[in-house]
């Protein structure tokens, strides 16, 4: 199954569009994979992230490495991959209306 996958790029994208929020802030962060640690350098700059689902964009951070380097196989369900493109997509949305990009001009 490639749920596994889908829940992997789902975390990559959120990480990325947080990180090039802050980067177009000229905030500088760590190297780092905590979609929390970076959610809240967010907010410090603009308050409006705080209308981000921070549970769920926390739950993703286990994908990003604890997935890859399980001692136990496992595999996300469907919901679990639905769920993570679902705020995924949020907050791809909402960063690009805050860095005024039209999704168009990408």
């Amino acid at each position: 199954m490639v749920t596994d996958t889908i829940c992997f790029h789902c975390q990559q994208a959120i990480e990325k569009y947080l990180k090039a929020f802050l980067t177009s802030k000229n905030v500088r962060f760590e190297r780092i994979h905590d979609l929390l640690t970076l959610l809240e350098l967010c907010i410090q700059k603009d308050k409006d992230f705080e209308k981000l689902d921070k549970e769920r964009i926390f739950e993703l951070t286990f994908y990003a490495v604890d997935l890859r380097y399980l001692d136990e196989f496992y595999i996300p369900s469907i919901e679990e991959a639905k769920s993570a493109l679902n705020i995924a997509t949020e907050v791809k949305e909402f960063i690009l209306q805050k860095l005024e990009i039209n999704e168009k001009e990408l």
